[in-house]
């Protein structure tokens, strides 16, 4: 713990701010998801993200490091969808488009899993792990919004 301190005091500034605000978003996230329907969870997350202090513009790289080391600092953070939440709603709130997929895999005859993760401009940017295992299920907007309809 000490170490991740003087670690944590050594960066920048502008460095410790955000990694300040991925820890409120993370902490939200895992908040809102454990008491809202997903949907609502993601809305109220990216509501209050929005609160938060001034935001200058940042890169989407600095936002997803943060998001990955406040994540890995913080116990019971390593959630894939926590992350994903978290990410998209600083994502959003620095202007960068993305959007949260959600897939399902077999494992095993009777077990279901699944995985969240981000992507932007058909770029995964959280929760790159063993993706060509998942079927993607149908994504949803964050404005509450019907979802995309096939054509």
């Amino acid at each position: 713990m000490a170490r991740r301190l003087v670690k944590f005091f050594r960066l920048s500034f502008a460095d410790q701010r955000l990694l300040t605000r991925a820890a409120l978003a993370l902490i939200s996230a895992k908040l809102a998801i454990r008491g809202l329907r997903l949907p609502a969870a993601r809305a109220a997350v990216t509501r209050l993200e929005r609160l938060r202090w001034i935001v200058r513009p940042t890169r989407a790289d600095r936002v997803v490091w943060a998001v990955e080391t406040a994540g890995g600092a913080i116990p019971g953070m390593m959630n894939c969808l926590v992350q994903a939440v978290a990410a998209e709603a600083m994502l959003a709130r620095a202007g960068h488009p993305c959007e949260l997929r959600i897939g399902a895999a077999k494992n095993g005859p009777h077990e279901l899993i699944a995985h969240a993760w981000l992507e932007s401009e058909g770029r995964v940017l959280i929760g790159d792990f063993e993706l060509d295992r998942y079927a993607p299920l149908v994504p949803a907007r964050l404005q509450g919004g019907k979802p995309p309809t096939e054509q």
